[in-house]
């Protein structure tokens, strides 16, 4: 979806504001998980796109080794297979605690200053980095 929004060409988006106000919050997956499992909550691993009807879903976390690691990690993503793969997600059922967060990734200094002010009363303030490797 990143990449749909840094390319701007796809006339079903609505939102044309480019990549780089969107920011990324990381989470440690078996901390998650974890959470999950104490509060009730479902969680599950998509090999592609998860909102396409053929994605397969995986609710183990021994699961995350049928997740294509390569397509997931790669810059070039011509090739279907790869495009398919790189979309993998990790889903978490209606909400996940913001004290979960240990960092957020932004794309520039303008926005690490707009995070912190937004952040800038919350009792868990996670570290912002400028992250231009997540970004295209």
């Amino acid at each position: 979806m990143l990449y749909v929004i840094h390319r701007a060409n796809n006339a079903g988006l609505a939102y044309r504001g480019g990549q780089q106000p969107i920011v990324h919050l990381e989470v440690d997956l078996h901390q998650a998980v974890a959470w999950a499992a104490k509060n009730g909550h479902r969680w599950a691993i998509s090999l592609s796109n998860a909102g396409a009807r053929y994605a397969e879903f995986r609710t183990e976390v021994s699961d995350l080794s049928a997740l294509n690691w390569d397509a997931i990690q790669a810059r070039d993503f011509s090739q279907q297979d790869v495009q398919e793969a790189k979309q993998a997600e990790f889903l978490i059922e209606r909400k996940l605690p913001w004290d979960l967060v240990e960092r957020i990734g932004v794309y520039s200094s303008a926005i690490v200053q707009s995070v912190s002010d937004a952040i800038a009363g919350a009792a868990h303030r996670p570290r912002i980095e400028i992250r231009r490797d997540w970004y295209y």
